[in-house]
């Protein structure tokens, strides 16, 4: 019987100019990805045709959770987004 020990290296991510550079083989950083596709009923295809699109995130634990990521679709759209979370049971009224 052969057993092996996994090994933990923490994330190595440093800020290039504009550019974050993530490296690193294991799930040490947490992230959450999608794809979706929006499909508009026949009626509205003239308007509002088929399209695709996906996000990836970065999950920021601790004091001040949030996700940090990007998006971009078949459309030639992206953006950056920060979600950040908030306590259960609180609502903002304006």
């Amino acid at each position: 019987m052969t057993g092996h020990r996994a090994q933990f290296s923490p994330p190595d991510w440093r800020r290039v100019g504009e550019h974050v550079v993530y490296s690193n083989n294991d799930d040490a950083i947490k992230r959450l990805s999608y794809t979706y596709i929006n499909q508009p009923k026949a009626s509205l295809r003239d308007r509002s045709s088929i399209s695709n699109g996906a996000a990836v995130f970065r999950i920021v634990e601790g004091k001040g959770r949030r996700l940090e990521g990007q998006y971009w679709t078949d459309r030639k759209t992206t953006g950056d987004m920060e979600l950040t979370f908030k306590e259960r049971g609180t609502t903002e009224t304006s």
